[in-house]
């Protein structure tokens, strides 16, 4: 048998004959002999009925050519067919032939053709719970998860050499496998074992040579199919589909007017058994308790709150027996929105966990925001990118955050920059870190039905602009982002006009800064720790010589970045690149509305000498 993409192309190719002579059959009595027919093409396929026992109940819509005495004409039928999908169809017969307009072809419905469940995003919870409870019911729980060890020995799952990324796979038609399983604690290897239709192999790596803590998710997820899946399976084997593959929920499904129906299908089906999964392992019926069991536990009391609430997340898995990550998601899928701040991996390096006020997050934002859609968002929207480049705000790798060094530390790696939550912002992410809204992405097949979208399509990251700013309730806060991105405009203004005006000496362009930041000698002079003719020297045609004392004078004048460039170009041509100085004072630029104090703080936590006027002995300079 030919293998099929739909059940339309299932039925012309292999029950044509059966279509063709039943719509001969009931034209009979209207036709004279001699007539006959051609092309016909399915327009319409819809399941009417099912049962338990496998029989089923079809409705083709059928459109077809009617040639009398070399005159054609286009008809339109309904034809109802039943059979056995146990027995491949192979007792199938049409018990019903009627005609209809061609307009009047019932609409197409995938679920119906494949007869897969429509299960209501608000519906998800209930039957999740209620499935736990059957399982509960038959002693198939422990607490309050699924005793996967009591499942494993009453369904069908064996063990078996898998891709890397299948968790498991469903066997649809009998076939010859290559398993292992345990038996008196013994390894058993059969390379030739005959697996019925139903069985279900996992991940030997993943799941027999080393405990991997999302095989609770890959049972639930099985065992959502055998509740609700059967079916489909049976009308996979008809279009001579033998097996089902079950990758990774980590990789993202998307669709595209390539994918035949039944492809499409089976990602319904898939994310079906995710969606479902989730509540089977983890229900909502038993949530409550165990995050209060967790949290009147003396030992997830630690000092910083972020820490406390990853502990919360650890402690949950373990009792759930599934991973954080796996934790993560669940909570959130029931409002819990503390855990945004816990599980954070960036290129496989842990982040710490932050903290917010509860409550802080609806449910479709976050704080969390990775590099892929940064790096979009910096592309699609001015006033975001406006936020950055004004280092306003920086990007962790993970959160943006207000530049602040309340709220941010600062380290050099690599001759770079790297930001990182201080522990203060760590406790109060509410404070300073924007929020970002998840939406759906709108680009799904309109083959599938709505009521599936929106467990269907997967995440994308933006931006409601009026979020960013409503969601700083601390007035100052948001003044201080304002100042910010004023203040990068302004150096961009000052630096146009001194280039308008033809100023190209450092003293020129020192008189300039001085007299637009109104500014005397005598403040500038006692600020970097110099006497006052020293400065009335550099605005007359001197210039400092050394890259400290231009820095300096940057840091009193407040000079943005690009002026404070200008300045160092006019004076000493450019930062040395010698060691991490250039990054370093790069940097350093960058914050020029901090202290000479904050300034030589954040040299020494990287092993440089501290910026003073005086040369010799920086260490023990006042200014230092």
């Amino acid at each position: 048998m030919a293998q099929y993409g739909n059940l339309k192309d299932y039925f012309i190719g292999e029950h044509i004959e059966l279509i063709k002579g039943a719509i001969i059959e009931h034209l009979e009595h209207e036709l004279n002999n001699g007539f006959y027919i051609n092309n016909p093409i399915v327009k319409s396929l819809v399941c009417t009925n099912d049962d338990a026992q496998f029989n089923v109940e079809y409705e083709l819509g059928i459109s077809t050519d009617i040639t009398i005495d070399n005159f054609t004409d286009s008809r339109s039928f309904i034809l109802t067919l039943t059979g056995n999908l146990e027995k491949k169809l192979k007792d199938i017969k049409v018990i019903d032939v009627e005609d209809i307009s061609e307009n009047d072809f019932p609409s197409d419905n995938l679920l119906s053709q494949f007869i897969l469940p429509n299960i209501p995003i608000s519906e998800i919870e209930r039957i999740g719970n209620e499935m736990f409870a059957k399982y509960k019911k038959s002693g198939m729980t422990d607490g309050c998860h699924l005793s996967v060890d009591r499942l494993i020995e009453q369904e069908p799952f064996f063990y078996s050499p898998l891709p890397d990324n299948c968790l498991g796979r469903i066997i649809l038609t009998e076939t010859d496998v290559e398993v292992f399983y345990r038996e008196n604690d013994e390894q058993i290897n059969c390379k030739n074992h005959s697996a019925i239709p139903g069985t279900i192999l996992l991940n030997k790596k993943k799941y027999f040579d080393a405990y991997d803590g999302s095989w609770t998710i890959t049972i639930a997820h099985e065992l959502v199919h055998s509740w609700f899946h059967t079916r489909f399976f049976k009308v996979l084997t008809l279009l001579d589909q033998t097996h089902v593959d079950l990758n990774s929920s980590a990789d993202t499904v998307t669709f595209n007017d390539s994918m035949t129906d039944a492809k499409i299908a089976l990602c319904i089906a898939e994310w079906q058994a995710d969606a479902l999964a989730m509540r089977l392992a983890i229900p909502q019926s038993t949530v409550d308790t165990m995050i209060e069991r967790i949290a009147n536990d003396p030992s997830t009391h630690y000092e910083n709150l972020g820490d406390r609430m990853q502990v919360c997340v650890n402690k949950f898995a373990k009792l759930y027996n599934v991973s954080p990550y796996v934790v993560k998601e669940r909570l959130r899928q029931l409002g819990y929105d503390f855990v945004d701040g816990t599980c954070i991996e960036i290129d496989g390096d842990m982040k710490k966990p932050f903290y917010f006020k509860p409550y802080t997050l609806n449910d479709n934002e976050t704080f969390v925001i990775y590099r892929t859609n940064y790096e979009r968002l910096l592309q699609e929207d001015n006033d975001f990118a406006d936020l950055i480049e004004s280092k306003t705000c920086v990007f962790t790798g993970y959160v943006v955050c207000i530049n602040s060094p309340k709220y941010i530390s600062y380290s050099f790696y690599n001759n770079e920059i790297r930001y990182d939550l201080s522990d203060y912002a760590r406790e109060h992410a509410d404070e300073c870190c924007l929020k970002f809204t998840l939406l759906t992405s709108d680009g799904i097949n309109e083959k599938v039905p709505l009521e599936v979208h929106a467990y269907l399509c997967s995440l994308i990251i933006s931006k409601n602009k009026q979020q960013v700013y409503e969601q700083k309730k601390n007035q100052g806060l948001a003044e201080f982002m304002h100042n910010k991105v004023e203040k990068r405009k302004r150096d961009h203004e000052m630096c146009d006009q001194m280039h308008k005006n033809g100023i190209t000496t450092f003293s020129a362009a020192l008189n300039y800064v001085m007299s637009t930041s109104q500014i005397t000698n005598e403040a500038l002079a006692e600020f970097i720790g110099c006497g006052s003719r020293t400065i009335q020297n550099y605005r007359n045609k001197s210039c400092p010589d050394t890259i400290e004392k231009v820095m300096l004078i940057c840091l009193a004048l407040e000079t943005g970045p690009k002026v404070s460039k200008y300045l160092i170009e006019k004076s000493v041509g450019a930062i040395p690149d010698i060691g991490m100085k250039r990054t370093a004072y790069t940097f350093l630029l960058e914050n020029t509305d901090s202290t000479i104090e904050e300034w030589n703080r954040y040299l020494r936590n990287f092993d440089m000498q501290p910026i003073c006027f005086q040369k010799p002995d920086c260490e023990n300079s006042q200014i230092g």
